[in-house]
């Protein structure tokens, strides 16, 4: 499948002129030493929380209690036996608290169906997938999620994998961070030059990988670094990119698929080189969603068979989806917005002044 720019440029191409060679940032663009988390600093909270508050780790506090309170009686074990009280209640509360969470967002069964192909003692070769019946195929595209670094592991993919996209045109990924040959800090995503090497083994006859480049981890390193990577990936044959801030929107040749991405979350808590996806306003034809200095032609989701969004949004670690993420994604699939009460509009509205405001003094 030939993919071409909004402007409909060859990939191949684009990337090799002037113009594609930097993106719209012509100037270096160092980014930060350390980009823990995307989240802001609630978010950060409820997530490290999430993650210590194991089970296991409040009952270990609780029993401890115990044997403290059994054995020893003096001020220095009391005060020892009240704080791990504490953090026992903490964990706890966490953990009801994620329960709640996992039963308040779960998909509603019936809502996204998708007839799986784990069964035990199942040959790879006789699974058929079929989500809906479809007369005529043209494309068949494929999707996977979050291409994460591997360290110090190989990846090989199972048979059943390599038979489930096996005639695909096209396989869609998002790869976390960048490549390159240097050595990666702890807090951000880097994957060295043998990761396309693995991901073309899943690839047969004809099909490509189109890697997307936009998501939290798009901005760990500098805007050099950034394109390094990408014209890295898009000189092997097998292989498309996008992702960068000129390159969110893409389509195939023939003008009838058109594909978008952008990204909610940043580690560095910035979009000097990658699309920000807005959530107060998910409308795909309005330009609101868009940086200042990214104008999109107003036809981009006009006069296409079939639009392909995704952004890179929801959050880390979690079993369930939660409510406000699959009304976007209801809002973006039928093209009618969310309704809001006074209040949301009103809270909506001073965050989005705030958003304009630190745009502004960047």
């Amino acid at each position: 499948m030939k993919l071409q720019t909004s402007n409909g440029v060859l990939l191949d191409t684009y990337y090799k002129s002037k113009e594609g060679e930097c993106g719209s940032n012509k100037t270096v663009i160092k980014a930060q030493k350390f980009g823990i988390s995307p989240y802001d600093g609630d978010e950060t909270l409820y997530y490290l929380f999430k993650h210590l508050a194991l089970p296991g780790i409040a009952v270990g506090l609780l029993i401890l209690l115990m044997i403290f309170f059994r054995i020893f009686n003096n001020f220095f074990i009391d005060s020892i036996s009240y704080i791990l009280l504490i953090l026992a209640a903490i964990f706890l509360i966490s953990v009801g608290r994620e329960l709640i969470r996992g039963w308040k967002y779960k998909i509603k069964k019936g809502v996204i169906y998708l007839p799986g192909p784990y069964v035990i003692n199942r040959e790879a070769a006789i699974f058929t997938h079929h989500i809906n019946e479809i007369t005529k195929t043209e494309y068949k595209l494929g999707f996977v999620g979050d291409i994460m670094m591997l360290k110090k592991f190989d990846l090989t993919f199972h048979p059943d994998i390599k038979v489930f996209f096996n005639d695909v045109d096209l396989i869609i990924g998002n790869l976390e961070g960048i490549i390159t040959d240097q050595s990666c800090p702890i807090t951000k995503q880097a994957h060295p030059r043998s990761i396309l090497t693995q991901l073309e083994s899943l690839l047969s006859g004809n099909t490509k990988w189109l890697l997307c480049l936009s998501n939290n981890h798009s901005e760990d390193f500098s805007n050099i670094q950034f394109n390094h990577s990408l014209h890295r990936i898009q000189r092997r044959s097998k292989f498309d990119v996008f992702g960068r801030d000129d390159v969110s929107f893409i389509h195939n040749k023939n003008n009838d698929i058109n594909i978008f991405s952008a990204t909610q979350w940043s580690n560095q808590k910035t979009w000097n080189y990658t699309l920000k996806y807005d959530k107060s306003n998910i409308n795909p034809n309005s330009e609101s969603n868009i940086r200042p200095n990214i104008k999109p032609k107003s036809d981009h989701f006009d006069n296409k068979k079939f639009n392909i969004l995704i952004p890179h949004w929801g959050f880390e670690n979690e079993k369930y989806v939660r409510t406000r993420f699959q009304s976007d994604a209801k809002a973006l699939l039928t093209g009618n917005p969310q309704r809001y009460s006074r209040i949301q509009k009103y809270i909506r509205k001073i965050l989005k002044e705030e958003e304009i405001k630190k745009l502004k003094e960047i």
